[in-house]
């Protein structure tokens, strides 16, 4: 060799070794090298595999020198453990494991069920001092539908109970509610809530203001909708909504020509609420929450020549948790405010509790409590509004794994601001169910009803008893 290829000799010598340092060949033989001795020193390296078979070593002289590894080589022979999902998502797919799977429907997902049965009552005209006693068919149908979205969320229901009961029509029930929610993940930290609603209810006795000489449930109907920016600053939450909701009361048929025109009760309420809250942990947030709702009636002035419009709206502050499987919920302390345009209509104000918590002792049992407050409308003269505190605890055991049994007991009281008028409504209800297959169930359920009026000859009593099928997909 000339005097020149010397000269490159040792140069390209080291270019051949870094060559086979970076080459895949020398990576793969490289790694292989490595874990015959990693499997040594941990023998359980590797666990519930038998050790791989390594192949022959090289000679000697072109053995490599051994090289510090990437951690992506040592996850190829420890995997870390798969990470678990949050308690929550844990307990919410275990909550109903017979739940029915539901009909794909590409990007969504339908939940359709249908409830049919009898019923009877031993009060259907909810009279304090001439009761009357009736037979009736209930058919419940609903449908939920839910998207299957990686990135936001929407979801529809549809719910109706219906009783026809068969020597009262006039006493018939109706309810049906609609909701629709669309949840925009906008950023990492930031999201959209869209959400609509439309309830229908039929309304009668003195507890709804319904008179006593009605001869027909009067219809009352809700709808409304609101716009949530939700933001994320560190540990610190916010929620600013906007909303609006409609109420509209319908007539009163009281007999042959006599008709309760309620038109004075119709009125929309916007508003705008901000709440805020502090995450001392991801199961602890403490927060608090304002709002401002004026109401606008449909008519300037009510039939007793008062103009009822008002404003107002609340203030409460609580605690939200998910601390385990066995508590969750919030619970806060509310106040509400309503000052009325009519001088003679007296400002009122009402403390109360908002809550909603579950306890779940075991795997088969949970108590539920939920509590409200609010300052309702009324056209009763002299009264400005009605303030409401309702609570209700409700029991269920899974007795067997087709076998469930509930209970509950549940109060609300009225109290008339201006009037010396106060109503307590008394509620105590049971129930069995049990799952004859995944779509099928047959449930029975006892409810028991105590109106105390307050005034004399308006209490009332109802027992009422339902047995059926409920159908679901």
């Amino acid at each position: 060799m000339s005097r020149g290829g010397k000269r490159y000799r040792g140069p390209a010598l080291a270019l051949a070794v870094v060559a086979a340092l970076w080459s895949p060949g020398a990576g793969a033989q490289q790694a292989l090298e490595l874990r015959p001795g990693l499997l040594e020193e941990d023998p359980t390296a590797l666990i519930g595999e038998e050790p791989p078979q390594v192949p022959d070593a090289e000679p000697e002289s072109l053995a490599l020198p051994p090289q510090e590894q990437p951690q992506e080589t040592r996850l190829t022979v420890a995997p870390e453990p798969p990470v678990e999902p949050p308690a929550r998502a844990r307990r919410a797919a275990r909550e109903n494991p017979h739940a029915p799977p539901g009909l794909n429907a590409g990007a969504f997902r339908l939940y359709p069920s249908l409830g049919i049965g009898g019923v009877y009552s031993d009060n259907v005209n909810v009279s304090p001092t001439a009761p009357e006693s009736d037979l009736g068919l209930r058919v419940a149908p609903e449908l939920r539908i839910e998207s299957d979205w990686v990135r936001h969320a929407l979801s529809l229901s549809m719910a109706g109970d219906f009783v026809f009961f068969e020597a009262h029509p006039e006493n018939n029930d109706t309810d049906l509610d609609a909701a629709a929610a669309l949840r925009l993940d906008v950023r990492h930290d930031t999201t959209l809530d869209l959400a609509a609603a439309y309830g229908l209810t039929e309304s009668f006795g003195t507890a709804s203001e319904v008179p006593a000489t009605a001869t027909s449930k009067r219809l009352d109907q809700t709808l409304s909708a609101s716009v949530a920016l939700g933001q994320r600053f560190g540990r610190l939450i916010a929620t600013l909504t906007g909303e609006a909701g409609w109420h509209v009361y319908g007539n009163v048929e009281q007999g042959p020509g006599v008709t309760e025109i309620n038109t004075d009760r119709n009125y929309v309420q916007p508003g705008v609420r901000l709440r805020v809250g502090y995450e001392v942990s991801p199961a602890v947030v403490p927060f608090a929450e304002v709002a401002y709702q004026p109401r606008i009636h449909e008519l300037t002035v009510d039939r007793s020549g008062l103009r009822r419009d008002s404003q107002g709206g609340f203030a409460r502050a609580g605690l939200a948790f998910d601390t385990s499987d066995i508590w969750s919920g919030e619970v806060a302390l509310r106040y509400d405010y309503r000052d009325f345009d009519d001088s003679t209509l007296a400002t009122v104000g009402a403390v109360g509790l908002d809550a909603s918590l579950v306890w779940r002792p075991s795997r088969l049992t949970s108590l539920a409590f939920t509590a409200s407050t609010g300052l309702g409308e009324t056209s009763t003269a002299g009264a400005s509004a009605i303030a409401d505190w309702t609570g209700q605890a409700t029991l269920a055991h899974t007795l067997r794994d087709n076998i469930v049994l509930s209970a509950g007991l549940g109060a609300n009281y009225a109290s008339y601001r201006g009037i010396a008028r106060d109503e307590l409504t008394l509620r105590a209800e049971g129930a069995v169910s049990y799952l004859l297959s995944r779509n099928v169930e047959l449930a029975l359920r006892y409810a028991f009803t105590d109106f105390l009026a307050g005034t004399p000859g308006g209490d009332y009593v109802e027992n009422r008893v339902s047995a059926g099928l409920r159908f679901e997909l």
